[in-house]
């Protein structure tokens, strides 16, 4: 996914739907070969859609109840019923004050292991302890309330870049 996209959403549940999108076609195209864990790197401000998206994302897993945000416990793991992949992990990075705070949760054991597909919601806060394989995805408000623009940005360190968008 070298390739950036970038999308306009104009509702929650539009949002919902781009992250159940992702899910699905992760599970279709999934390597077994993979070196390590799936990891999502999420960005962009307070209430831009990262939660939302997530929610979307955890429904085109097959995950059936809606994930609680992991703020205050910062890691949270759900067990995958699919084949491809044993656990889903959902961080939130908001409240760690360095990158370093998530080993003390294992995290390196957990991007190690290739069953695993991480969603790591503010991850440009913990960017150094993040595979350089990471899926990075940039969530901005748009010129609306509902308004977002979600941008997949491809793997590695990227940074983002403006350009036109289309609507989903």
């Amino acid at each position: 996914c070298g390739m950036m996209r970038r999308f306009r959403t104009f509702s929650s549940k539009k949002t919902k739907s781009l992250g159940a999108r992702l899910a699905r076609r992760i599970l279709r195209e999934q390597k077994a070969e993979s070196r390590g864990a799936l990891v999502i790197g999420l960005t962009g401000p307070l209430g831009a859609g990262k939660t939302t998206f997530v929610q979307g994302f955890f429904r085109g897993m097959g995950v059936r109840t809606a994930p609680r945000s992991p703020t205050f416990v910062i890691l949270r793991r759900t067990s995958l019923k699919k084949p491809k992949r044993g656990n889903l992990f959902h961080v939130d990075a908001y409240r760690l004050g360095r990158a370093r705070d998530l080993e003390t949760l294992k995290f390196r054991e957990v991007v190690r292991d290739p069953e695993n597909i991480v969603l790591v919601e503010w991850g440009e806060r913990v960017r150094g302890v993040l595979p350089r394989t990471t899926l990075w995805v940039q969530f901005e408000h748009g010129r609306t309330a509902e308004e977002r623009v979600v941008t997949f940005l491809g793997h590695g360190r990227k940074k983002p870049t403006r350009k036109r968008t289309p609507s989903y």
